[in-house]
């Protein structure tokens, strides 16, 4: 079995056991890592458009939901999952009416 578990609040990531498998091989390249994204404008405030926020810099795992409680919207979090083989990106632009991406 593999994939993605939590163990409390720690993330377990997990690949399938295979014969004469060797730790100094096998590198994770994929790593979970929380993402903050502040000053977003109110209208960005969900969980569609904080997803796909994430999926610019990877594969969104999981929103930080304590953003919907809070009085003042002021950072989200996004958990992502990153290939630490390639460059991080500095920005994003994200221009949802004009299906803008990059």
């Amino acid at each position: 079995m593999s994939g993605k578990r939590f163990l409390g609040s720690a993330l377990l990531s997990t690949k399938p056991w295979h014969p004469y498998f060797d730790t100094r091989v096998e590198v994770a390249s994929r790593i979970p890592k929380w993402v903050k994204l502040p000053s977003l404008p109110l209208e960005f405030w969900s969980n569609k458009l904080i997803g796909e926020l994430g999926n610019l810099l990877g594969k969104t795992i999981l929103m930080d939901l304590a953003y919907k409680t809070s009085p003042i919207k002021s950072i989200a979090r996004v958990l992502v999952e990153i290939d630490v083989r390639e460059r991080l990106v500095d920005y994003v632009c994200y221009l949802p009416d004009l299906h803008i991406k990059w």
